[in-house]
């Protein structure tokens, strides 16, 4: 019972520390809530709109009108492309995040080119957490390529559950 009691405050202890630990931090943080100055804030919003308008290809929202339909193999890569050329702070946040130069890539699987692929669709899936009613043909062509090539009803309900596609019925 010595030895329990003994274990039990310890662990107590420790469990103390991180939590005041964790409360200093978050202190900390709420102290400095201008982490970004007011023009890149600015900037960082002037770009996120621009980036839900590149989200917007006409598919959902009605603005293709009979041949104007896309029919383009590298839609995806584009879009990367185009975030990498419109948006540069939105693309300098997804680069940071993905952890990688584009002069080496540790996995020959995942090139910097597929993995700013699927950065760019990712956030494309945390645009429309905001707002489902927003026309994102990005989770439109994704749920359909991922039908064409077999997913079933569970799967694409899935992929919707996490942000990366539309629902089975919607599609």
């Amino acid at each position: 019972m010595r030895r329990y009691r003994c274990l039990a405050m310890a662990r107590e202890n420790y469990l103390t520390a991180l939590i005041n630990g964790y409360q200093q931090e978050i202190a900390k943080l709420q102290e400095n809530n201008d982490i970004l100055s007011s023009q890149q804030k600015k900037k960082l919003k002037d770009e996120l709109t621009l980036f839900k308008t590149s989200c917007d290809l006409g598919f959902r929202s009605g603005h293709l009108q009979g041949d104007d339909m896309p029919t383009n193999e590298h839609l995806f890569l584009n879009f990367a492309t185009t975030i990498a050329n419109d948006c540069p702070l939105i693309n300098d946040i997804l680069e940071t995040l993905i952890g990688s130069t584009k002069d080496t890539d540790v996995n020959k699987m995942k090139t910097h080119s597929y993995k700013m692929k699927c950065a760019s669709h990712a956030l494309s899936g945390l645009i429309s957490l905001g707002n489902q009613k927003y026309p994102n043909d990005i989770q439109l062509l994704f749920g359909l390529l991922c039908m064409s090539y077999g997913g079933g009803k569970q799967c694409i309900n899935m992929l919707n559950s996490i942000g990366l596609s539309l629902h089975w019925d919607s599609l």
